[in-house]
């Protein structure tokens, strides 16, 4: 007698799968069907994570707390640095440290942006890296946000954090990550408080500003594709200038009203990156004393 699916009636039955006579087309159809559940499981997994992450932020934040080193007076902030005692416990001056991190960093982008002479690299203390001269308006149809130099300018600046090296590789990785979020929205409404509030301008970390008097369209309004020579510029400008214009609104104008001086500016740069990815690795299970500041 010919055994037969239990299934299919398939005459291709040489054994036994899953507790029942069924061909090995079918076998295979279940394991594919586990691996797609156990995807599927991973994923909720992740989103769950990183919802969590989302909501540890945002109750931190609810308060205002992410800009009260900036509400501090700097001599406040000087003494709270010279009073943090490291795992290791000698002191450590926190502050002039990343004062001077965020001054490598400006002299970097300084370099890279502007016509600056090689007689004028070391000239002063490099707070904001730009003067409205060098400004240049920014251009949708070629902007490409973060290239391969900024991404070594904030390599090197990671690499001067606090604690950085005890950081595992894949927790290196997250918190540049962070890092480049966080230099692009602190660093732009920083150098806009200084070379752009009076114009009504955005000023990017790049030298590049954006103006916001009148607000520019977000791309998505009725008619707007009218306006573009290609679907292809339409479709880009779509992408880009909603953030542009919230990064306009919720972060550039609320930082220009704390008038923050270029010490705040750094400690709060670097707390907000550590705070961003202490959040995210305590969600992940992990426990890790960091030392930041």
């Amino acid at each position: 007698m010919i055994m037969k699916c239990g299934v299919c009636e398939s005459p291709s039955v040489s054994s036994l799968h899953f507790g029942g006579r069924t061909c090995k087309t079918l076998s295979m159809s279940v394991v594919r069907s586990k691996q797609m559940l156990n995807e599927s499981a991973r994923q909720r997994r992740r989103s769950s994570d990183r919802c969590s992450l989302v909501s540890d932020v945002q109750a931190s934040s609810s308060d205002g707390s992410e800009y009260m080193p900036c509400q501090a007076s700097t001599a406040e902030m000087r003494l709270a640095a010279e009073r943090f005692q490291p795992l290791g416990g000698s002191s450590v001056d926190v502050l002039p440290h990343y004062v001077q991190l965020e001054v490598a960093l400006s002299n970097r982008r300084k370099i890279m942006y502007t016509d600056v002479k090689m007689k004028d690299f070391y000239t002063d203390t490099c707070q904001v890296p730009y003067d409205a001269s060098q400004l240049r308006q920014f251009d949708y149809r070629n902007s490409h946000g973060f290239v391969r130099h900024d991404f070594i300018m904030l390599y090197d600046f990671c690499n001067g954090i606090m604690d950085f090296d005890r950081l595992s590789r894949a927790e290196k990785n997250l918190f540049f990550r962070y890092a480049c979020a966080v230099d692009c929205l602190i660093t732009s409404a920083y150098y806009t408080y200084h070379l752009g509030r009076a114009q009504n301008r955005m000023v990017m970390f790049n030298a590049e500003y954006v103006p916001m008097d009148p607000m520019p369209i977000k791309g998505n309004e009725p008619g707007a594709e009218a306006l573009f020579e290609t679907k292809a510029d339409h479709e880009k400008y779509k992408s880009l200038m909603p953030t542009k214009i919230r990064q306009w609104t919720n972060m550039c104008l609320p930082f220009c009203e704390l008038h923050a001086s270029f010490e705040e500016y750094a400690l709060l740069k670097a707390l907000t990156i550590w705070h961003l990815s202490e959040c995210y690795t305590h969600t992940r299970g992990h426990n890790r004393p960091y030392t930041c500041c």
